[in-house]
This record gives C-alpha cells, sequence and structure tokens, in this order.
C-alpha cells in the first residue's frame, strides 16, 4: 500500500477522534501533573531546578499569598510534566524539557538585567550571556521536539501495519460480518 495513503488515512482517523476521548486523556494527563505533593515538588526543584525557588522566596518575603499559590501551581505541572515527558518520551527527552525551562528562566533574568544596567560593556556582557542562553535553550528544544517526532513516527508506523493488517484481511471480515447478520440469531437459538 501506498505510504503516502498509509499517512493520510492515519491523519484523518486523528482528526474524527471524538473529542470526548480527547477529553478523557486530557483530564488523565491533567491527573497525571498533579499528582505529587507539595514536598515531592519542592525536593525534585531543590535538586534539579533550585534557581526556580527563588520566585518562591520572593513572593513568601512579599507575603505575596497570590504568587506562592501560582508557583506551586506552575511547580506542579512543572514537575508533573517532567515525569510525563521521561515516561512517554525517555529520559533524554525530560532532561531536554528541564533544560528548556531552565534556559528561559535565565533567558528572562538576563533580559531583565540587560534593561536594568545603564553600562554600556555590562549591556554588552549580559547580551553575549543571553545569545549563549537562547542557544542552548533552542538546542534543547531541538532534543525534545526530536523526541516526540521519533514517538509519533513510531505511532504512525504501527498504525499504518494495522491498516494493511485490516486491509488484508477485510474479506474475512466481510464474509464473518455477513454470516453473524444473517445466521447468528439461528446459532443462538440453537445454543439454548
Amino acid at each position: 500500500m501506498n505510504s503516502f495513503l498509509l499517512i493520510l488515512a492515519f491523519s484523518l482517523s486523528c482528526f474524527f477522534v471524538p473529542h470526548a476521548l480527547a477529553d478523557d486523556h486530557e483530564d488523565e494527563d491533567e491527573h497525571h501533573l498533579h499528582r505529587r505533593t507539595n514536598s515531592e515538588v519542592a525536593d525534585f526543584i531543590e535538586e534539579h531546578f533550585p534557581e526556580a525557588l527563588e520566585i518562591l522566596h520572593q513572593a513568601e518575603e512579599e507575603e505575596d499569598e497570590e504568587g506562592v499559590d501560582e508557583f506551586w501551581r506552575e511547580a506542579h505541572r512543572f514537575v508533573g510534566a517532567f515525569y510525563l515527558a521521561r515516561e512517554e518520551l525517555g529520559d533524554k527527552a525530560a532532561r531536554a524539557y528541564l533544560g528548556m525551562r531552565q534556559t528561559e528562566l535565565a533567558a528572562d533574568r538576563l533580559a531583565d538585567a540587560f534593561h536594568h544596567e545603564q553600562q554600556e560593556d555590562n549591556r554588552e556582557n549580559i547580551e553575549r550571556d543571553l545569545h549563549k542562553v537562547i542557544s542552548e535553550h533552542l538546542e534543547f528544544r531541538l532534543l525534545f521536539q526530536s523526541a516526540e517526532l521519533d514517538r509519533a513516527r513510531k505511532e504512525l508506523e504501527h498504525a499504518a501495519r494495522e491498516l494493511e493488517e485490516f486491509a488484508e484481511s477485510r474479506e474475512d471480515l466481510v464474509r464473518e460480518e455477513v454470516e453473524q447478520r444473517l445466521h447468528g440469531d439461528e446459532e443462538d437459538e440453537e445454543d439454548e
């Protein structure tokens, strides 16, 4: 069977998935993202992303309850997304996800420092550092998206094989369905 047609068939089948099924999957992912305690999340962040804790400490110092709550919501989503990426895409992809978040925070801080810096030499150094951080961020992003592409490719190959098997057994399936519709009731009566 033509591989283009297989891809088209798979794409169309994905497009027509009922929204109820898609919503169930989103609910499962959302639950997976939030199933850890604050203590587990704090331990993970302290070990793998300690610079993010500065946001929490700043909100606590300013007695910003909304900021503290927002930190914990985002931290839970972050840690959950890390473990979800590791589960679905592998450890390398999860590390790339972590690197993307770390470099995003570093880039935000450097951009902020650039706007507050008055001396031109310091601004040039900050700009050079920002260039390096953004380059690292894009490398992490490339690694992560490559892992996603690999997973999608495997799923597509699996779907293509299933479609080929379905096409090969089509006549048998038609025969079985016709038999069941025409003579299924008779067989049920005989069994009774």
